[in-house]
């Protein structure tokens, strides 16, 4: 083991000036005046303060460790709490409460996790606070004092807790004795009434808004003498309501007017008469309105003028007329409508339909109508709801329609399959068009286009649409109502499509015709026909 020896005059050198400047520096040769240690590290390095074990009472004022314990830095304060230990940045670890000291009842201490570490007198007098004392500021402390308060300190303070008299100004009567507090309230003798009236209001009067909900339910009225079964009617007399009997004065309604228990007919005219406690209804005769009882049914037969030939369209005498017969069949009216099972037959009425016409200026708009001559109408035969039709349009009806002169239609068979068309020549993948006119009834609405076609071809599919061509205008202007293509190549298959534009039928603004749309030289695309469906509501 080397040692190192330095020379007596080298820790000379670097003491000396140190002492004398009041002020030490390490890792640099510059020191700070306004502190006493400047440790300057090459910023990797760190001041390591003692360490110990535990805290005991080994602490000074301004001593600063390292609590192995705990693992945290503490520096003392000189106090007695703790050994004046106190943890450097422990504030928010600590928890701190107040509490009024058990023991003297007028101190509140600080505590520290749970350790006093302040106390404060709640009462700075001498001697303590008395019984029944309360905590009061006297201008410079707090001190312990009885309570003493004046009159007009008192705010909504339970009047059984007070003696005295309390002033009308802070809510009170200002009177010892019921009678002096009404008049001092102005309420004079209402509180010792056993009732209320309009002596007691001060408009003299009792109305609406004297009364809550502003009404009087019954079970609120005094029975006032009245008995059982009475009613309150007004006395004219003495000017007031008062209990009666139910039947008590007079009752007058029309021409009846009741008197006590009675009733006396009034000017009674008509079937009504007489007078009394009896309303008399007379019997009716030749001259007298009144009342047809079941006996006089032979009586009034004779009113008819029984045995009297009957007429018009009714013969045989009353009272047992029967309808006159039909001078065509010599059937009565009433048979011949029963035998038609609710229709007339025309040989039934006159004149028979068979020598006449029927006319009618209305509509017809229910039943059947049948007829082995013609029906004519003046206007048109409308349907109640529209009617479903239906058109079709085979393949020999269309037409080549392509520039090229090498194309041909060709129309056979394929395999025993049905007649289809399809094109023969010109060049593989061109488009060739067949077209076929198509005519609907002025009016129809289209709404559905069905096809049935033939396509084997994995790359090119066929297009059936339904056009129609503008009549108002000289020109090539055409437009697609409907159009629907194939797809794929399974061969025989259909097509059809429900989306129709400008599906009304006007013959006076369009002709109508389908376009088949396929290729040139293509044996496995072909059509079979086409099936339009449209709806009318009148016939054509």
């Amino acid at each position: 083991m080397k040692r190192l020896f330095l020379p007596l005059f080298v820790i000379s050198i670097c003491v000396v000036p140190l002492c004398a400047q009041q002020s030490v520096s390490f890792g640099t040769t510059q020191t700070d005046p306004s502190a006493v240690l400047l440790l300057v590290g090459n910023g990797s390095q760190g001041l390591i303060i003692p360490i110990a074990t535990s805290l005991g009472s080994f602490g000074k004022s301004g001593m600063i460790v390292f609590n192995q314990t705990d693992k945290k830095v503490y520096y003392n304060t000189g106090g007695v709490v703790n050994n004046g230990w106190v943890e450097l940045g422990g504030g928010g670890s600590s928890t701190y409460s107040l509490q009024l000291n058990n023991t003297s009842k007028n101190v509140i201490e600080l505590l520290q996790n749970g350790t006093s570490i302040s106390s404060i007198p709640l009462s700075q007098k001498a001697g303590g606070p008395l019984a029944n004392e309360f905590l009061k500021y006297d201008g410079t402390q707090w001190t312990s004092a009885s309570l003493s308060v004046t009159n007009t300190e008192i705010v909504n303070v339970d009047a059984g807790k007070i003696t005295g008299t309390l002033p009308l100004t802070h809510g009170g009567t200002g009177a010892t004795t019921a009678a002096t507090a009404r008049t001092n309230l102005g309420l004079g003798t209402l509180s010792t009434l056993n009732a209320v009236g309009a002596t007691e209001i001060t408009d003299a009067s009792i109305g609406n808004t004297d009364i809550a909900n502003s009404a009087i339910n019954l079970g609120k009225l005094s029975q006032t003498g009245a008995t059982n079964g009475q009613v309150i009617k007004w006395n004219q007399t003495l000017g007031l309501w008062e209990p009666q009997a139910d039947n008590t004065g007079a009752i007058i309604a029309g021409n009846l007017t009741s008197s006590n228990a009675s009733i006396t007919i009034t000017n009674g005219t008509g079937a009504v008469v007489g007078t009394g406690t009896a309303i008399n209804v007379q019997n009716a005769n030749s001259t007298q309105t009144g009342l047809l009882l079941n006996t006089d049914w032979t009586t009034f037969n004779t009113k008819i003028g029984s045995g009297s030939a009957a007429g018009g369209q009714l013969t045989g005498t009353y009272p047992n007329p029967s309808i006159a017969t039909t001078a065509a069949t010599g059937n009565t009216i009433v048979a011949a409508i029963n035998a038609g099972a609710g229709s007339v037959d025309g040989a039934r009425v006159n004149p028979a339909f068979g020598a006449q016409n029927i006319s009618t200026t209305g509509d017809i708009t229910s039943g059947a109508i049948t007829s082995s001559g013609n029906v004519t109408a003046t206007n048109e035969h409308t349907f109640v709801t529209a009617k479903a039709r239906v058109t079709s349009v085979s393949q020999a009806a269309f037409m080549l329609g392509s520039s090229d002169g090498a194309v041909m239609a060709y129309r056979g068979l394929n395999n025993n399959n049905p007649i289809f068309l399809r094109t023969i020549g010109g060049t593989l993948g061109a488009p060739a068009y067949f077209v076929a006119p198509v005519s609907f009834p002025d009016g129809a609405v289209v709404t559905n286009v069905y096809a049935q076609v033939y396509d084997a071809d994995v790359t090119y599919n066929l297009s059936v649409r339904l056009v129609h061509q503008n009549l108002m205008s000289f020109g090539f202007t055409n437009s697609n109502m409907s159009s629907m293509s194939s797809s794929g190549s399974a061969g025989q298959t259909s097509i059809d499509t429900s989306s129709i534009t400008d599906a009304i039928i006007n013959n006076t603004a369009f002709s109508y015709f389908l376009v088949f749309e396929t290729t040139e030289a293509n044996s496995v695309l072909g059509l079979y026909g086409v099936r339009i469906t449209y709806t009318v509501t009148h016939t054509d």
